[in-house]
């Protein structure tokens, strides 16, 4: 929205999924945006007198402590990592023709922690006089929080029900339906179309700093919401019988299906916070999307049917290390380091390059602008909705180009078969970070593909100082951004002189009212384009 102003269409194309927590709303302006502005904005207004009534604190972005604390014991993080470890092992037993290992449910939950602190060492050990390959950011060694804190002696034990972590947030991202990360090596659920959006579990750890103040790291657990049905008495429970893969029948099963969820979101709206009824409904909920079952806690701790994880993201202001290998704790920095963990072909949890977000010193490479530009829609002014910046690896003439403007490139963006990806490998930014690129690109062009980014997102883009959803001290509520604060709307930023206003919270608020409400006139609505579109294996139609 650019100082406010944006076709409704145009903001629901450009205001979609990104790997942050967050969507926004989209800039540049076109000859027919002052004459759609009216009318826009008389639909908004009538659209949110006729929602019906709903709580962001509630339903959309829940941090309140008293509720929090309650549903803890039952949702603790190492309980989630088993729970997939118990499904994929169902899986691995029920077709040994795909030849998969079943793995120690302790060792699947350490794996991606170990992993991450193996590859903090590596970087932090990385000379910066390496003729071949240079440091991301400009902290030479930072604290590996993964090892010193996570896998300490004893800190993170889930056989026990032990672990450095602490829930800090619930978000209900049903604005994401219809979201499809297009990156090629994603399997099970993250390689299928997120017909219902998503729900999030976001754990601080559970950690002070030398200050008394909380360790400045997070956590997100990241889920699809599962399919819904109405049952014979008129409850909505859980389908596990379809297949997203194959997807809904139609477009009406699909806009049923949304409802219903927007209906069970809706009705947890309706219910104080912390009351006995918001509680088990949230309990619900979050078990229906965890664990693949209904809340009852025998059920939970045996569920194989925990199929809907997409990935763990980490977000850390990164603090120095100092000492042999950087095992001391020095002082906070200005920059931050964001990381992703999904299921690989062997069914482990481990790092994976960023889907959105393209290495540093490429932003001023024709590389990178004919990437945005070959995925701009100029029908709608904005970026496709599935765009991950072209191709998964680099072709040898825009290899050559990265490498005569970086010099060296950056950290582990060579793959073990030696392909090279444009993608980071993780994101390290302050929060004044900027995306500019070169001058062939319509600031129109860069502000859309910036907040796809997770620099641009958590940072200039969206005036964030870094993290959404912040940890706080024991037994206060998690600090939000002012992007995702409802008391604090509209937000305003200027990243490259271009002033943005967003109104992130109630977008969301009316996006999952015209759910509820069976908004049959979704063509406005641009992660609902192409229901064909379900599989990464499946072509997807052209731009509209």
């Amino acid at each position: 929205m650019t100082t406010g102003r944006i076709s409704r269409f145009r903001a629901a194309l450009c205001a979609w999924a990104a790997p942050c927590l967050m969507l926004a709303a989209c800039g540049g302006s076109s000859p027919d945006e002052h004459a759609q502005a009216a009318g826009a904005q008389q639909a908004k207004e009538s659209l949110a007198a006729s929602a019906p009534a709903v709580s962001y604190e509630r339903s959309f972005v829940i941090t309140d402590r008293q509720v929090l604390d309650r549903i803890a014991p039952d949702f603790k993080l190492g309980a989630l990592l088993y729970a997939v470890s118990r499904n994929l092992n169902q899986l691995a037993l029920d077709h040994p023709d795909w030849g998969k290992e079943q793995r120690d449910p302790k060792f699947f939950a350490l794996h991606p922690f170990k992993g991450g602190a193996r590859d903090v060492d590596t970087h932090n050990a990385l000379s910066a006089d390496d003729p071949d390959v240079s440091k991301v950011g400009t902290v030479p060694v930072i604290y590996n929080t993964f090892r010193n804190m996570i896998l300490a002696d004893g800190a993170f034990d889930p056989d026990r029900g032990i672990e450095p972590f602490r829930l800090i947030a619930v978000v209900n991202r049903l604005d994401l339906a219809g979201d499809f990360d297009m990156r090629g090596g994603g399997i099970l659920g993250g390689a299928e179309r997120r017909w219902f959006g998503e729900a999030r579990l976001v754990f601080a750890v559970d950690r002070t700093l030398p200050d008394g103040s909380p360790v400045p790291m997070t956590i997100s657990a990241e889920y699809r919401l599962p399919a819904l049905k109405r049952g014979a008495n008129g409850a909505i429970t859980l389908d596990n019988g379809f297949v997203f893969a194959n997807g809904p029948v139609d477009e009406e099963d699909w806009r049923q299906r949304r409802q219903l969820w927007a209906q069970v979101w809706q009705e947890l709206s309706a219910h104080p916070l912390n009351s006995p009824e918001y509680v088990a409904l949230l309990r619900n909920i979050l078990s229906w999307t965890a664990y693949g079952v209904r809340f009852d806690r025998a059920l939970i701790n045996a569920s194989t049917n925990a199929s809907h994880n997409l990935a763990f993201r980490t977000g850390e202001r990164v603090r120095v290390g100092l000492g042999a290998g950087g095992d001391q704790q020095g002082g906070p920095t200005d920059e931050f380091e964001y990381r992703e963990f999904y299921l690989n072909d062997n069914w482990m949890l481990s790092t994976r390059k960023l889907r959105r977000e393209p290495f540093d010193c490429a932003s001023r490479s024709v590389t990178l602008a004919d990437r945005i530009a070959e995925e701009w829609w100029s029908s709608t002014q904005s970026m496709a909705w599935r765009y991950t910046l072209g191709e998964r690896n680099l072709a040898d003439a825009e290899l050559a180009e990265l490498k005569a403007i970086c010099g060296r490139l950056p950290y582990d963006q060579v793959d073990d078969n030696g392909d090279t990806q444009l993608r980071a490998k993780f994101a390290r930014f302050t929060a004044a970070s900027v995306w500019r690129t070169r001058r062939s690109l319509s600031e129109a062009q860069v502000h859309s593909f910036a907040l796809g980014s997770c620099t641009g997102c958590h940072a200039g883009e969206t005036g964030t100082q870094g993290f959404h959803i912040a940890p706080a001290p024991a037994g206060q509520p998690a600090r939000l951004s002012p992007f995702l604060s409802p008391q604090q709307q509209p937000v305003t930023s200027t990243p490259r002189g271009t002033p943005y206003s967003y109104d992130e919270p109630g977008r969301r608020m009316r996006l999952v009212a015209r759910f509820a409400d069976g908004d049959t006139n979704m063509a406005d609505e641009p992660l609902l384009y192409d229901i064909g579109c379900k599989h990464v294996d499946v072509p997807c139609r052209p731009q509209p």
